[in-house]
Order: structure tokens, then C-alpha cells, then sequence
């Protein structure tokens, strides 16, 4: 048999060159606020006691403004209370996060990314995560997942400041709501 050849006669095999970490994934689109939160979808008031009630209310404010049409609006909310139904979107500190999955039919009548914002003085029971009631609701329409996951993160975000929540409920007009969430926005970017 044929000897092999001693240990010291190996090929030196070069350890591999150290790596890059991996490059972060790209930052998402910035999302333009004062584009997508209108004054005409920022309800101060809801009159609405229940999930559905609030849901049809912030609905019907897309339709008013002519951002959505009476039959977008039926699909929209048959999709919020689909999702509604499995599992909340209460984030806790009294804010929710309603964001159905849309229809095929319907993303084709949504042209832009819609956000309705509605206040409950009195608070609407979203079985929320903290158990608590909900007086901030962020109702959110888009037929690209990546901009519905920028809104999520804007809210997510502001939702974890208690005070965010309590200032909110405090608006008295739609033009408050929307500076307010701006000015959030701001100070969560910079």
C-alpha cells in the first residue's frame, strides 16, 4: 500500500476571509403623513359603543371624502371583522390597529394608502391586549403590506408612550389629530 504522505506535506488551505455582516434590509419608504392622515378621516368624536360601530363610522368617512366608494366600503369593513375575528388588534394603552387583509376586488379601487383615525371618549372594547378599553383607533387600508407595516410601526411606536394615547384623546378637532400625529412622527424620526 502506498504511504501517505506525512502531515506536514498537506496543502495549506487558506481560512476563508472574514465576512461583512450582512447588509440591513433597505429602510422602508417614508411614509408622508400629512398625504395619508386627512383631516376629512379624523373623527374627533365617535359615536360608536362597539368595534363594528367605530369600524363603520371611520369607513364611511373614506367614502365621504370620495377616497372610497359606498361598495369598497361594505368589502372593507366585512374584511376588518374578519380579522377582528381572529384576534385582536387592541395594542394596548388604549390604542387599536385595525388592518384587514383586503379583497383582491377591492385593492383594485384603492388608490392610495388610506388611514382613519377615530377618538371614543367613552372607549370601545377591542378585547385589547392590556385588557383595557380603546379610545385611539388607527383604521388602516392598503392594498402594498409595506405600507400598512409603516403605519404599524408609527403607531406601535407612539402606543408605547402613555402619554401619546392621553393627548390624543384630548383632541377636540380632526386638524388636532393630525398635527398631533405629525408632530409624533417627527419626534419618533429625529
Amino acid at each position: 500500500p502506498a504511504a501517505k504522505p506525512p502531515a506536514a506535506n498537506l496543502p495549506v488551505v487558506p481560512s476563508p476571509r472574514p465576512t461583512a455582516p450582512p447588509e440591513p434590509p433597505p429602510p422602508m419608504p417614508a411614509l408622508h403623513l400629512s398625504r395619508h392622515v386627512r383631516d376629512a378621516h379624523c373623527l374627533p368624536a365617535l359615536q360608536g359603543a362597539s368595534r363594528e360601530a367605530v369600524m363603520v363610522e371611520i369607513s364611511q368617512a373614506f367614502v365621504d371624502s370620495g377616497a372610497l366608494q359606498e361598495a369598497g366600503r361594505d368589502a372593507l369593513l366585512r374584511s376588518v371583522m374578519q380579522r377582528e375575528a381572529r384576534g385582536t388588534t387592541g395594542i394596548g394603552n388604549g390604542v387599536a390597529l385595525p388592518h384587514p387583509t383586503l379583497p383582491e376586488d377591492l385593492r383594485g379601487h384603492l388608490g392610495e394608502l388610506l388611514v382613519g383615525v377615530g377618538i371614543s371618549s367613552r372607549g370601545v372594547d377591542f378585547q385589547a391586549v392590556d385588557g383595557g378599553p380603546v379610545h385611539a383607533i388607527f383604521l388602516v387600508a392598503a392594498s402594498d403590506p409595506q405600507e400598512y407595516l409603516g403605519v404599524a410601526r408609527l403607531v406601535a411606536g407612539l402606543a408605547r408612550d402613555r402619554r401619546w394615547p392621553k393627548l390624543l384623546k384630548q383632541c377636540k378637532a380632526a386638524r388636532e389629530i393630525r398635527e398631533l400625529i405629525e408632530e409624533a412622527w417627527e419626534g419618533l424620526k429625529g
